[in-house]
C-alpha cells in the first residue's frame, strides 16, 4: 500500500526509498519518474483485495485495485509487485510495478 500511496501523490523520492537499491540495471530517475506520474492528478485508486505471499528473503504482493479516473469513469485492474528482504530486514520493492493506469 506503501508504493500506491506514493504513485497516488506523485512522490518520486519515496518510491526511489521504497526500492533501495534492488533495481539494479533500472534507471531510477527516468522509472522512478515514470511511476510518480503515471496516475494523472486527482485520479484515486482503492485496494479492493490484497494477497501476500512469502518465500523466504521475497515476497509477492497481489493487489486488486478499483481506479477512478479524473472523468469518474471506474476500472478494476490486478497488479503483483515483487519484494525483497534487504540485510537490514527491510522489504524493498524489487520490481517496478505496471501503472495500474497504463
Amino acid at each position: 500500500t506503501h508504493v500506491l500511496d506514493a504513485m497516488q501523490r506523485h512522490d518520486r523520492d519515496r518510491l526511489h526509498e521504497l526500492s533501495g537499491h534492488h533495481l539494479d540495471g533500472h534507471d531510477h530517475d527516468r522509472d522512478m519518474d515514470h511511476l510518480a506520474t503515471c496516475m494523472p492528478e486527482h485520479a484515486t485508486a482503492r485496494i479492493v483485495d490484497q494477497r501476500v505471499e512469502i518465500h523466504g528473503d521475497t515476497a509477492t504482493s497481489t493487489v486488486t485495485l478499483e481506479l477512478t479516473g479524473v472523468d469518474g469513469t471506474k476500472t478494476t485492474v490486478e497488479r503483483t509487485w515483487a519484494f525483497a528482504k534487504d540485510t537490514d530486514g527491510v522489504w524493498r520493492l524489487a520490481e517496478l510495478p505496471q501503472c495500474p493506469l497504463r
